[in-house]
């Protein structure tokens, strides 16, 4: 390799290292790239115990997905308008309508693999969540455009169990864990 050929090609590898660089920052830490507002908020309750402390620092994204035309994914942290609470509900995206679902006696199944909390332990369904969920399962898939929304409590929440799948309009905002 010549002289020329090395001068060129040192300037152009660390350029491309830096560009990609900036696209790999940009698209896996929510830049304002389009212009998306962002508000710090705290934790001040420990109903996402284990998964968030009480006091824990998170990043609240208004209108994430629908300014910046991304697509809900499953362990999004979201916020949900739960007609029944005061304040809206922060869960995990934890089953959409491309998942296979199946019902195993009280335990669900997301692509055949049981469905588990942040600390794997393993959902337990009452009687009555299972008769709810089974009547919108169809070929093993929820609606089209659907999605389960869970917390880490493995017994009791107020999470899909009882309000079923909601569609991605329902979502109203993103949150992401401050680190």
């Amino acid at each position: 390799m010549n002289k020329i050929n090395k001068k060129i090609l040192f300037p152009v590898s660390i350029s491309a290292f830096i560009l990609l660089s900036i696209w790999f920052y940009i698209n896996n830490n929510y830049i304002d790239v389009c212009n998306v507002i962002k508000e710090n908020k705290i934790i001040s309750w420990d109903s996402m115990f284990p998964f968030l402390e009480n006091w824990s620092k998170i990043i609240f994204l208004k209108d994430y997905y629908n300014i910046c035309n991304k697509e809900i994914k499953k362990w999004d942290l979201v916020a949900y308008d739960y007609a029944w609470n005061i304040n809206p509900l922060i869960k995990v995206v934890k089953i959409d309508w491309k998942d296979n679902v199946e019902i195993d006696w009280n335990i669900m199944k997301i692509n055949w693999e049981v469905m588990k909390n942040s600390i794997w332990q393993i959902y337990i369904f009452s009687e009555w969540e299972i008769n709810l969920i089974s009547l919108y399962i169809k070929n093993w898939k929820i609606p089209e455009n659907s999605y389960m929304i869970f917390w880490d409590n493995i017994n009791d929440s107020i999470d899909s169990r009882r309000f079923w799948a909601i569609s991605w309009n329902d979502i109203l905002w993103k949150f992401d864990i401050k680190k």
